[in-house]
């Protein structure tokens, strides 16, 4: 009987210290970031927030905060058009004229890719061993 007491708190403890590792990981680890547009200068007046990628918005911003990472806005729809890069919040944001002053499309800018390890030199091939001849009778 007594092991058994003895285990029952070490359960307990790994529980615990399993609850705790896991609360300790944030929610949003590994999420993009925001792209907040805001109708006015200074980022003032209505907005909109996006959190992920809109094919189809039509939003007319003059300021924008950005929060995580770049994103990319772009003039037409289905990121369509001229389509530029913004990295920064803006609190008097600047639009090329090919956007009418409208986003019509935004997502958040890709993470680069996983760089994969450079092949070193190929493993020198070892000599072929050949297969005993069958006796002869």
């Amino acid at each position: 009987m007594r092991p058994v007491r003895i285990l029952i708190p070490l359960a307990l403890a790994g529980i615990l210290a399993a609850q705790t590792s896991a609360q300790s990981v944030p929610q949003d680890a590994g999420k993009p970031g925001e792209l907040a547009l805001y109708r006015d200068r200074n980022f003032a007046g209505p907005s909109m927030i996006l959190q992920d990628s809109n094919s189809n918005i039509s939003f007319s911003p003059r300021s924008v905060r950005i929060i995580g990472g770049p994103w990319i806005i772009c003039a037409r729809p289905f990121f369509g058009g001229r389509c530029d890069e913004i990295s920064a919040d803006a609190s008097k944001l600047s639009l090329h004229r090919s956007f009418s002053g409208t986003v019509r499309s935004a997502r958040p800018v890709a993470l680069p890719a996983p760089k994969q390890p450079k092949a070193g030199p190929a493993p020198p091939k070892l000599p072929e061993e050949k297969p005993p001849e069958p006796p002869q009778a």
